[in-house]
């Protein structure tokens, strides 16, 4: 009997509406199926569409390992290598191994595989190299992978793959002198140091730059030696020695230029002059050559000198540089890897290769085939130099073929041979709302369930992954920000419902990937983005944008930034603590404005303290003394310290900082971090300054850690910045924040911080907006929830105006019958003067406050807090008290319909009021009473603009004409929102289906929902518009977003109407921009397993222009398609020299755009131009050929010529064209069998491996 752990089936649902003979399945069977956990049911998310294609799996897991290389060479790997790793040898079936990387075929040469089993002294060999390049086609600077230079190589056996042939290398007197023997081929060396990290702060944003260096740089009037080995130069050839370096500015003085010159053994290479940190590529020009005689065998010298005067301020560094010299065909420590010499045609050649000091030698075709027969012969050269020669002959078909040439003892080891542990996250059945995403260090850790077990009772669906189950899912196995990227974007887009909405990594990062002993530092990746004048700066925000090009998050996310299970079990402990048993009081109603030293932190913390809700206990603490009064908010270390111990919900912060400090007279260092006891009364901690949340600094502590980690609880969670902070901006978004974390208390804090975030962004559009964002980041789980008062309770005062010496009574009526109360009676400096607490008896809490001689100022409030008796359920609420004679309780602007705005405003006054008057936008406007002490302006003011925030008071006068002044109010002015579409910016797009696209933007500073988009069309020269569908789509503040419809085009140009809120149902700033005609040249086609499907018609032909025509029958492709058919602008023929195009009818790229294949052939009809000067005999030269992608070559396809017209039938699908071959020379065919050239009638073993090189 054969038991599967695991079976996982792909169900496709094509139509469900010609079932008719379904039965559902009946209530008793699914409560015993899911009792056995043979079923599970999940409720289906409403309008997505998810792709069964990328989802497909095996309904058996596959057992593969990983094969982890870090060098170049060849790799030797036995069934004891195997063996030693776990593998279990007999489970291999070794006439089915098969070796992959990045998802491609690498070809391995197996030996011992003919019986079957992977004996241990049987062994694969291969081609490996470091993961390396992977950006360079982007970043021409970014040689080396950002995180890992490992490549993981993947082994399995389910399925054989790509295996190198065997051909003879013997030397052959057959045909003497029809071989070429070269002596030296150009290789080159890539030379490269990482020992210097750069921010590169005048980079912009998003750019992908390499942030490594040899060095810190080369300064002014400085000349650096850097010293490498060429290994056996050719100083006799005649071929010319290359350069290339790369150099980056350092400074960015806008005056001076960097001025570089470089040489080579003291031989002038180039110069250059460019401006600040941009990059200066230099090569070497081919009509500047250097002669090979300059280099030395072993050490040579590349010589970088700084031409800027040595006064002047200037540093450039060097990232790497490559040197590409002529070769002596001899290996260095038994290794050579071998071309042939540049410019020489393909034919054959002969090699000779010396300096093996082992005489076991072996010699492969790179990818292809392993090379047999050589001749090893001990050699002395004319230096007397004695050495190991291996000889061989073979064809050569392209000067891209390369050679290696290498002993036993040279060959290498992986340095890790691991097991996979499949599991499926590349799925659309799986559902989460809270993704966890950590090291696999923590995945086992109790703490990590203990936390998860909290949210799911919390309601939310929670998963986790491990972050190398990521990579290899998303990226083949290789680390990186990008592939964890990937996966948010696919979790949110294809799972199903609960939408994703949290997502906690779980593990350090660090820009310095890996130690000195090879431990990963970078324990869950950190993106490093760049950032306004600090440079790259850890952004853990750039996961959280999935969609769109904007920087608007999708998702709320955080980090807990452990190293050791020790600190994720501290962190976890308190969290569990603070959720489900926080000490009750009124702390959870307390918050903290703390400004540094300097005017500007003391203003704006002022300032930010009045737009905190009055019913919250704001306290505030400022480093420097206001030395015109006596100053209540002044203190220092040991007065923080007591606001944790007494208790603060948040705690924010606005000064000067440097990684571990809060400095302003040294208010806070990290190792004041154990001096904190909170005792479960953890606040929320907002540090708006420099570098205090920079996680990702190697060997740096960081102010987090000493809040996070502290013995004694510390903070809950901390929004920390990575990069520079900016006094005004950070004051803008700690505004926005705060703001947030007091209006929406029931929201988690990720969600608080998600909405302050975009919020900021949209009421502050500075250039530092996108740094500021993506560099505070949040240090804890965004799934937490402070314990914030839920809801606003009314305070009765029975004295709201009073005189000092009365005694004041509070009430406050609550929602629940049973707790404990706090009323404070606050003055005009916001100290409080009074408190009592209070029980709440019969839902009513009440006390009475005593307004002392020493009651500070005219005015003050009575602030009050309450709680049910299991802390679960929190009030509070203020009324404002008057010791002047009047009180402004109540102010508020409200819209009317014309756009004009009203105010509105509550006055109580011991004395007859006469009047009231409101000063707002540079205007006067006298208040009319309209009863219980309310008053309204008398007209309103007219507003033709939005997105600004404007001041607004009031003053009121009695009989005796006494003045009563309100404090400042604000109002921000919102109106209509303003969408439009891209220009150019609709298309035709679509892998399966085709579709029109269309970019719209949304332009305002409010969000727009359910916004209808009209597709209409018209094929030119017709003049009426047909619908071609509708689209809804919701669009955030200053965002962009793709609507689509699906649509079948012609095979001709027309016309696309987009037309945004076609009825007029959304208010808008502007209509002028709604709609948008654009041409379409459409290249993309539906077809469908009924054939091509144009405009709502089937057909099975489908006539491109007035040449191509294909023929496609029904069922030729499983599944809807789109196919890509474009006219070629250039035809190119690679390294086939009898081919050439007579030019008379284009040449056609096609492309099934998904990944389906013809199941039945495609009829490609390609009709001849009528010229009577062509004759027939010229006409049977012309057929039809297909680009095969895979060896670059044109393969001629059976063709007819029928009436005018070149007929073939195509079973793949790709680029054709009509060619003549002129190759009248039979091809070059070479058998082996088991290795060994192919013999009439020679013996061949029950199984031989044979080889057929064609060409």
């Amino acid at each position: 009997m054969i038991t599967y752990a695991q079976i996982v089936f792909d169900v496709n649902i094509q139509d469900i509406s010609v079932v008719t003979d379904w039965q559902p399945i009946p209530p008793a069977e699914i409560d015993a199926l899911q009792r056995w956990g043979a079923i599970s049911t999940t409720e289906l998310q409403p309008n997505r569409l998810a792709s069964s294609a990328l989802s497909k799996k095996p309904t058996a897991v596959v057992e593969q390992w990983k094969i982890l290389v870090n060098e170049e060479g060849i790799y030797q790997i036995t069934g004891q290598d195997l063996a030693n790793a776990g593998v279990d040898l007999l489970a291999i079936d070794f006439k089915k191994i098969r070796l992959v990387n990045n998802g491609r075929d690498v070809s391995l040469f197996p030996s011992g595989w003919r019986d079957g089993q992977f004996d241990p002294e049987d062994y694969i060999e291969f081609w490996g190299e470091p993961n390396r390049q992977t950006f360079q086609a982007t970043a021409a600077d970014m040689y080396q992978d950002p995180f890992s230079t490992e490549r993981v190589y993947w082994l399995s056996w389910e399925k054989r793959g790509l295996w190198m042939a065997e051909e003879s290398g013997e030397i052959s007197d057959l045909q003497p002198g029809q071989y070429v023997r070269p002596y030296s081929f150009l290789e080159t060396l890539h030379v490269e140091k990482d020992d210097y990290y750069d921010r590169l702060s005048a980079v912009p944003i998003d750019s992908l730059r390499d942030h490594w260096f040899y060095d810190s740089g080369v300064a002014s009037g400085k000349k650096v030696d850097y010293e490498f080995v060429l290994d056996h130069p050719d100083t006799q050839s005649p071929l010319s020695v290359s350069a290339r370096v790369m150099f980056s500015g350092r400074t960015t003085i806008v005056n001076i230029p960097h001025d570089v010159s470089v040489f080579l053994n003291d031989t002038f290479l180039f110069s250059n002059k460019w401006f600040g940190q941009e990059l200066a590529d230099l090569q070497t020009k081919a009509d500047a050559p250097i002669i090979s005689g300059e280099l030395n065998d072993g050490v040579n010298r590349l010589s970088v000198v700084n031409n800027v005067l040595p006064q002047n301020y200037d540093f450039f560094m060097l990232n790497w540089f490559e040197i590409t010299y002529p070769r002596l065909y001899r290996t260095s420590n038994d290794y050579i890897k071998f071309s042939i010499p540049p410019g020489m045609p393909a034919g054959k050649f002969l090699f000779r290769i010396d300096g093996f000091q082992n005489s076991e030698i072996d010699i492969y075709k790179l990818h292809q085939s392993k090379i047999n027969g050589g001749m090893i012969e001990k050699v002395t050269d004319f230096n007397n130099f004695t050495s190991q020669q291996v000889s061989f002959q073979n064809d050569v078909f392209s000067p891209e073929v390369e050679f290696v040439a290498v002993a036993q003892n040279a060959k290498k080891k992986p340095f890790k041979i691991e097991k996979d542990n499949p599991t499926i996250l590349k799925t659309t059945s799986l559902a989460a709302d809270y993704l966890i995403i950590t090291h696999r260090r923590f995945m086992k850790s109790a703490s990590l369930q203990q936390l998860v077990s909290l949210r799911q009772s919390q309601g939310l669906q929670a998963l986790v992954a491990d972050v190398q189950d990521v990579y290899d899912e998303f990226n083949f196995g290789q680390p990186g920000s990008y592939a964890i990227k990937d996966f948010l974007k696919w979790a949110f887009d294809y799972w199903q419902a609960p939408r994703l909405r949290y997502v906690l990594l779980i593990g350090d990062g660090c820009y310095t990937r890996y130690t000195a002993t090879g431990d990963t530092l970078d324990l869950v990746p950190v993106h490093m983005r760049q950032t306004m004048v600090y440079g790259a700066a850890a952004s853990d925000f750039w996961y959280s944008l999935l969609t769109g090009d904007d920087e608007i998050p999708e998702v709320s996310i955080g980090r807990l930034p452990v190293r050791s299970e020790d600190e994720l079990n501290r962190f976890v402990t308190k969290i569990v603590q603070y959720e489900t048993n926080p000490p009750p009081g009124d702390w959870q109603n307390r918050l903290l404005i703390i400004g540094g030293n300097g005017g500007d932190f003391r203003s704006q913390g002022i300032a930010l303290s009045k737009t905190i809700p009055l019913p919250f206990n704001t306290r505030m603490l400022f480093t420097v003394r206001d030395q015109s009064q006596e100053d209540p908010y002044f203190g220092g270390t040991s007065d923080l310290l007591d606001y944790f111990d007494l208790g603060c919900n948040v705690i924010t912060f606005h000064g000067h900082g440097g990684g571990a400090i809060w400095a302003d007279n040294g208010l806070l260092r990290f190792e004041d971090g154990n001096r904190i006891y909170t005792g479960g009364k953890s606040p929320f901690v907002l540090s708006m300054t420099c570098f205090t949340g920079s996680f990702e600094s190697p060997g740096v502590e960081s102010l987090a850690d000493a809040l996070l980690f502290s013995t004694f609880e510390g903070a809950i969670a901390m929004l920390g910045a990575s990069g520079v902070g900016w006094t005004w901006n950070d004051y803008f978004l700690q505004t926005e924040l705060m703001k947030q974390i007091c209006a929406f208390p029931q929201l988690t804090l990720g969600e608080q911080l998600m909405a302050g975030k975009i919020s900021y962004q949209v009421h502050y559009k500075t250039s530092q907006a996108v740094s500021q964002i993506n560099q505070y980041h949040l240090l804890g789980d965004p799934a937490t929830r402070l314990h914030l008062p839920q809801a606003v309770r009314p305070v009765i005062v029975d004295k709201t105006i009073s005189l000092k010496g009365d005694t004041l009574t509070a009430t406050c009526k609550l929602p629940f019958s049973r707790g404990e109360a706090v009323f404070d009676l606050e003055d005009s400096l916001r100290i409080v003067a009074n408190s009592r607490t209070s029980a709440v008896i019969d839902s009513v809490a009440t006390a009475k406050l005593f307004v002392s001689e020493d009651f500070a100022g005219k005015s003050g409030l009575v602030r009050f807090f309450g709680a049910d008796e299991t802390n679960r359920y929190k009030n509070h609420g203020a009324a404002p008290i008057s010791l002047q004679g009047a009180v402004f309780d109540s102010a508020y602007v409200y819209r009317a319909q014309d756009d004009s705005l009203y105010f509105l405003a509550h006055v109580r006054s011991r004395n007859t009021i006469k009047s009231v008057w409101c000063y707002a936008l540079n205007d006067s406007i006298i208040m009319n009473p309209i009863g219980d002490d309310w008053y309204r302006s008398s007209h309103a003011v007219f507003i033709i603009w939005s997105g600004f925030q404007f001041s607004y008071y009031f003053n009121a006068y009695d009989e005796a004409n006494f003045r009563y002044t309100s404090r400042l109010y604000k109002h921000y002015i919102n109106l209509n929102v303003d969408v439009e579409i891209n220009e150019n910016a609709v298309s035709l797009a679509g892998d399966e289906m085709v579709s029109l696209l269309a970019s719209i933007q949304n332009k305002s500073s409010n969000p727009v929902n359910d916004l209808l988009v009209l597709f209409e069309t018209r094929v030119l020269p017709d003049t009426t518009w047909r619908g071609a569908g509708v689209d809804t789509v919701s669009i955030e503040a200053f965002a962009t977003t793709t609507c689509r419809v699906n649509y079948a085009p012609p095979p001709q140009d027309f016309l696309v109407r987009v037309t945004l809120d076609p009825d007029s149902t959304i208010r808008e700033d502007s209509k002028q921009n709604n709609q948008m005609v654009q041409q379409i040249t459409p290249h993309l086609f539906q077809v469908t397993p009924q054939g091509f499907y144009v405009q709502g018609q089937y057909q099975t032909t489908f006539r491109y222009d007035d040449y191509l025509s294909i023929e496609l029958p029904v069922g030729a492709i499983p599944h809807y398609s789109a196919v890509l058919i474009e006219e070629m602008s250039a035809l190119k023929i690679n390294e086939q020299p009898d081919f050439y195009s007579p030019k008379v009818t284009p040449a056609y790229d096609l492309q099934l755009r998904s990944d389906y294949l013809l199941e039945k052939p495609a009829i490609v009809r390609l009709l001849l131009p009528h010229d009577s000067s062509i004759t027939d005999s010229t006409r049977q030269l012309w057929k039809i050929f297909r680009f095969a992608k895979q060896t670059k070559k044109w393969v001629r396809c059976d063709t007819q010529l029928l009436e005018n017209n070149l007929v073939t039938q195509l079973n793949v699908v790709g680029p054709l064209s009509v060619l003549v071959a002129q190759d009248s020379q039979s091809p070059d065919v070479f058998v082996s069998v088991d290795g060994q050239p192919y013999v009439d009638h020679k013996w061949a073993g029950d199984e031989p491996r044979i080889g057929i090189r064609l060409q």
